[in-house]
Formats: structure tokens, sequence, C-alpha cells
């Protein structure tokens, strides 16, 4: 009788055991903070703001403009900075309010922009130097003097500046530090390749991803900056602009099949390497951002204008 217990104990231990790994396997792979906006486009038409949960797949329009633009979002995750090119003036829209204002005047062409790690700065480029604006002292600082400066990301510790710059000698992938004012030259572009660009920080600070334009297109990766190991990102996709997730386990990316028409944005799950196509409509779709501190439990506001998503028309 004891041997028939201990056996059927044994089995139901095997079959809870089993049922806990095939829930894990299908349980989804999704950030714990999970809100990405990104950049919708056609042709001749307007560029919209979208931003999407992506755990519910549910979708908001948050701004319009006829042109297309740089956005980044602050580190508590309410207020998107945006510069409609080419006009040279960035602007923060607060998602709650829906204020939208100047925050500078275009006395500088500004491109490029990301906010500091505590939220005080907004950093950007003025095509060949990169600058720092404080909207609440109204205080602007030039940082850095590489030369055509295309797009840059700030360190989650304040210190250091990731760009790439197409100057004529030594173009590529830079860390700058803001101490010293000393910038060290990560990758520089080989032979076959035209360009580094879009470089963006891990959470941690201990890696960078980036994208490299190629003869077969374009490709993204990531660095570790402390073994300088290189690791490509969804290989098997055309990709650009990589960005990570607040817990940094995933990765947002506008992304195309080889075959495929337009772009779609992505999102990559780095321990695995599986990826989920997050759009699936009728826009040409870019420029990847996480909203840093979204949770599920976040209410956004109602939307101005319904999206259709998987391919409806409006």
């Amino acid at each position: 009788m004891n041997v028939v217990f201990r056996r059927l104990v044994s089995l139901m231990i095997v079959v809870i055991f089993a049922a806990l790994m095939l829930a894990v396997q299908a349980a989804p792979l999704l950030p714990t903070m999970g809100a990405v906006s990104y950049a919708a486009s056609m042709i001749g038409g307007t560029v919209e703001i979208h931003i999407m949960d992506v755990q519910t797949r549910v979708n908001h329009v948050l701004l319009k403009r006829p042109v297309e633009f740089q956005v980044d979002w602050s580190p508590d995750g309410r207020t998107l900075a945006y510069m409609p090119s080419p006009e040279g003036v960035i602007y923060t829209y607060d998602i709650f309010t829906q204020e939208n204002a100047p925050v500078r005047n275009g006395e500088f062409f500004t491109d490029h922009i990301t906010w500091s790690p505590n939220g005080d700065w907004l950093m950007f480029s003025t095509g060949a130097e990169i600058w720092a604006y404080n909207a609440s002292t109204d205080t602007t600082a030039r940082l850095h003097n590489p030369g055509d400066v295309t797009l840059l990301d700030w360190s989650p510790d304040g210190r250091y500046v990731v760009y790439t710059s197409r100057r004529r000698m030594d173009e590529g992938l830079y860390l700058l530090d803001l101490e010293t004012r000393v910038d060290t030259l990560l990758k520089e572009t080989e032979p076959d390749e035209f360009g580094v660009f879009a470089p963006s920080f891990s959470p941690d600070g201990c890696c960078i991803a980036y994208t490299v334009n190629g003869q077969t297109g374009f490709r993204s990766y990531r660095m570790n900056l402390r073994t300088q190991e290189i690791t490509p990102i969804a290989p098997e996709l055309n990709s650009s602009t990589p960005v990570y997730s607040p817990d940094g386990r995933f990765i947002a990316l506008r992304g195309s099949p080889p075959a495929a028409q337009g772009f779609d944005i992505y999102m990559v799950h780095l321990a695995s390497g599986r990826h989920r196509r997050l759009t699936n409509g009728p826009y040409n779709y870019s420029f990847p951002r996480w909203m840093q501190t979204y949770s599920g439990e976040q209410e956004l506001p109602p939307p101005p204008d319904p999206w259709p998503l998987r391919g409806e028309s409006r």
C-alpha cells in the first residue's frame, strides 16, 4: 500500500512539473512594463505618433503632424518631446493634460532629441554639435563638437553619450564621457558598410544597440561595452532604430522580412531571439520608443482618433 501511495505521489509530482513547464513555454514573452510609441506615415500624408500597450495591443493616436519628426519619452513616462523637422523647435506633449507647447526657440537647427536620465535636460544635435537644454532654467549648453552627428542617446547614469558621426575620418559609433569630454571610437564603419546609426543604451548601461547600413540592407546589433562582443538582433529581418525595453529583456525596432513591402514595428526577446510583429497596417512605421514607466495598470487618455489595427481601412 505504501509503495502504491509513493508511486501515486511521484506520478502527481511529474504531472504537475510537466504542466508548469508547458505553462512557462506557452506564456507570452512580454516586458513587465510594456508600451511602445512609434510614427505612422504614408507617402505624401500626415505623420501620426501612436502608442500601443504591447500586452493588450490597445493603440492610441497621440499626435498628428504634416511632416516627419523625432520623438523621445521623459523618464517618468508622462511627457513626449518631439521635433517637427525642419522647424528646429522642440515641443513637449503631456499625454494626460494633452498640453502641447514649444520648450525652446529655433535659434539652432535641432535634431535627434533625447532626455537626460533625471528628466531635467533635453539633449539634441545641431548637425555638427551636441547641445543640451534645461527648460526649467532656460539654459542651453554645448556639450561637444564632433562634426556631422546623426543619432545619439544618454547613458542611464547620465555620464556618457553614445552617438554616431559621419565625419570624413573615423566615421562610426562613439562614446563621449561628459566629465572629461573625451570620446572613444567604439565601432568604425567597415569598407563594406555605408554607415552606423541609431545607438541606444540598455537600462543597465552595459550594452548599446545600433544599426548598420550594409550591402545586404539594414541590420541591428548590440555591443557589450565590457567585452566588446557584438551580437546580431533578429538577423532574419531588415531592421533599424533598435531600442531597449525598460526591463532590458526586449528590443523594439523597425523591421521587415526581406521579401516584404514596407516596415512594421517588431518586439524581439533577446534571450531567445524570438520576435513578434506589433503593427500590421497600411502605414509605414518607424521611430519606436518605449514609454519608460508604463505598466498595464496605468490608464491612458481616451484616444482622440481610434486607429484600426491589423490592416483594416479607416
